[in-house]
């Protein structure tokens, strides 16, 4: 929804479409408020506004419910954007998304939870080298330059020379 709406009409608009869903037969499992979230990009359409608020329904309804209800949410002055997606049998709970301020407080983090910036590896260097290569267990890489040394004497001892270490 469009931030500048205010808190009480963020309420009133959460309010009208639980109550439309309910009576037209929705069953709604959760209803969960994510409150204020920076917009992953902007339009002219969602008047370029840089966050948003967003609200998660989770409900149970005939198909010919749907319709209807994205043509209320077109009109909807406060909704910038909203999304309906059919879920499986069962409905997937997503979790309470962290706050910003949390987000914050931890710092930025790439998907494995280092901090970005840690390196060679995160300006790309080795990344695509290191995409194909298959994962390693940890201390092969001493092994396989054990393996690799205990050749290297052998092959100089049925030379008849003396290996030497670098």
């Amino acid at each position: 929804m469009d931030p500048q709406a205010g808190e009480q009409e963020f309420d009133q608009v959460i309010e009208k479409y639980k109550d439309y869903l309910e009576k037209n037969g929705a069953e709604i499992a959760h209803l969960e408020r994510w409150g204020m979230r920076k917009l992953a990009y902007t339009s002219v359409s969602m008047k370029r506004r840089q966050q948003g608020y967003y609200v998660l329904y989770q409900f149970k309804a005939e198909p010919d419910v749907i319709d209807p209800l994205e043509q209320e949410l077109k009109l909807e002055e406060a909704v910038l954007r909203y999304l309906v997606v059919v879920a499986g049998k069962e409905f997937i709970h997503v979790p309470t998304l962290p706050s910003d301020t949390e987000l914050f407080d931890q710092g930025p983090r790439r998907h494995d939870g280092r901090p970005p910036y840690g390196g060679d590896r995160d300006r790309g260097r080795d990344r695509d080298r290191d995409r194909d290569r298959p994962a390693r267990a940890e201390g092969s890489d001493r092994q396989d330059a054990e393996a690799e040394v205990a050749e290297v004497a052998e092959v100089a001892e049925e030379r008849g020379e003396e290996a030497t270490e670098v």
